[in-house]
């Protein structure tokens, strides 16, 4: 690494260095070039915006020989002062943290190693770094550093190795190492049961997904090998390929408790969210509902009664739990794209299992049966908070009445 300060009067920015014999670099920062005749990494800018300030890198292969350089601001040229000798860990800031001896190569036993500490939450790798350190490993073991690309993970670039390449920088290799923008991982969510479908991006030679889990459920069930690291609360999955997998899990804890949970893929490194249902709850039966709040009677009567508190019957305040608050409107109308729509608030997650809601109108108040199919709006945009908007269909009545209906399963 050699940082460079321009004087301001500087007209050109030339920077070489000089390996010896046997040295091959790896890789060149800032478009750099190898001159393999004279030995010499170079760099010249002479552009105006390009004569600035500059931190220069390049990795080469093997420790323990000597360069030598120097640098030329336009007229005369001066020594680079500094360090000399290539020794293994010389940089630790810009090693891969599988690279436990510091020599620019990560090899099987390293890999294997980080991605144990990784699964155990020994260490707080994240996931991204992990799977650029396989990918490192299966795409030729050496790599260099390149601090320009945008994600951190990917600016561990797999690297050619060989005397007879110019320099280490496969340009195929590290466009396909790019982020991957059209794989995907979708998390759905029934009752008590977690699925994510994950599609990789085809080329991709390793990727990992990790599923962050709150304090207040426990996780059962984890499908494809994959690890329960209790010290970060975190399921960790990885993969040594490019194969589309459902994987899965399952949750327990005590009956009504919703959590949201957050997930991150990445494929060869790169940075990737698990999109889909992020909420999760623990099934809270309706019995167990009356029992906390001690009342008595039948099933039906105490779901029909009407809550003190809310002034709703019970049933409702049951279905709307997390969501109702003492004097909220049930019903309001909104309109969307010119189109009347109906707000009310969203079910309870922990409530889905045994109760239905649903949204019934009638043109004269005696008609009580006569229901609408209501879809929820094409635009569900700047919705409040735990609400969810219902679209009035085509052919409604002018005056269409609307109530809420709650009805166990």
């Amino acid at each position: 690494m050699i940082t460079v300060v321009v004087p301001d009067a500087s007209t050109a920015l030339g920077v070489e260095d000089e390996l010896a014999q046997g040295m091959i670099p790896l890789s060149i920062s800032d478009n750099g070039t190898w001159d393999a005749v004279s030995r010499k990494v170079k760099w010249f800018f002479n552009v105006p915006g390009q004569i600035r300030d500059r931190v220069l890198q390049y990795t080469v292969d093997r420790t323990g020989l000597v360069v030598s350089g120097v640098i030329n601001f336009g007229s005369g040229k001066h020594p680079i002062a500094g360090c000399t000798a290539f020794t293994g860990g010389t940089n630790p800031g810009l090693l891969h943290p599988a690279d436990d001896n510091g020599d620019w190569r990560v090899v099987l036993d390293e890999a294997a190693a980080c991605v144990t500490r990784w699964k155990s939450g020994v260490d707080d790798y994240r996931t991204p770094v992990v799977v650029r350190g396989i990918t490192l490993y299966l795409r030729g073991e050496h790599y260099s550093y390149d601090p320009t690309v945008t994600s951190e993970a990917q600016r561990w670039i797999p690297m050619i190795n060989s005397d007879s390449a110019s320099f280490g920088l496969l340009t195929a290799q590290k466009a396909s190492l790019a982020a991957v923008s059209l794989a995907d991982a979708v998390r759905t969510v029934q009752a008590t049961n977690v699925t994510i479908a994950v599609t990789p991006e085809a080329g991709t030679s390793a990727w990992g997904l990790d599923e962050s889990v709150s304090e207040g459920i426990q996780v059962t069930g984890i499908s494809n090998d994959g690890t329960w690291d209790a010290i970060q609360r975190k399921i960790k999955w990885i993969f040594l390929d490019g194969v589309a997998r459902t994987l899965s899990y399952s949750f327990t804890g005590q009956a009504g408790t919703i959590l949201a949970v957050t997930g991150s893929a990445s494929f060869d490194g790169s940075e990737n969210s698990v999109s889909g249902t992020s909420v999760v709850a623990v099934p809270l039966p309706f019995q167990t509902w009356v029992k906390q709040r001690g009342l008595s009677g039948t099933q039906a009567k105490v779901f029909n009664a009407m809550n003190a508190e809310y002034g709703q019957p019970n049933g409702l305040v049951y279905a709307f739990q997390s969501t109702l608050q003492s004097g909220d409107q049930l019903l309001t109308v909104q309109w969307v794209n010119g189109q009347p729509v109906i707000e009310t608030p969203k079910q309870d997650a922990s409530t889905l299992p045994y109760v239905d809601v649903s949204l019934i109108g009638t043109t004269e108040l005696e008609d009580a049966d006569w229901s609408f199919n209501l879809v929820p709006a094409a635009d569900q945009s700047n919705v409040p908070v735990n609400r969810c908007r219902w679209a009035v269909p085509l052919g409604a009545p002018d005056h269409a009445f609307f109530k809420i209906r709650a009805v166990l399963k």
